[in-house]
């Protein structure tokens, strides 16, 4: 996998959409057979409500093609935290 990018979307209990972000946007290689370790640090904005929030995850080789999960489609993730 070459250009890879991870896009991560934070949603409430009720799945509306708090946040929305790239994490190394076409900067990921992976090799055949490989794996790499990411970070990904989230901010929680000031007015943000208490409540539960999870973070989904998407995966897109070279900006388009979605390898891990569809984001405009509910309920289509590649991974959830």
């Amino acid at each position: 996998v070459t250009e890879g990018s991870l896009l991560v979307r934070v949603v409430d209990a009720s799945q509306r959409i708090h946040d929305e972000f790239f994490v190394r946007s076409n900067d990921i290689a992976i090799p055949a057979q490989g794996s790499q370790g990411l970070e990904v640090v989230w901010s929680v904005p000031a007015f943000t409500n208490p409540g539960v929030y999870t973070a989904q995850f998407y995966f897109l080789s070279s900006g388009s093609s979605f390898l891990a999960g569809v984001p405009f489609v509910l309920g289509v993730v590649g991974g959830v935290s």
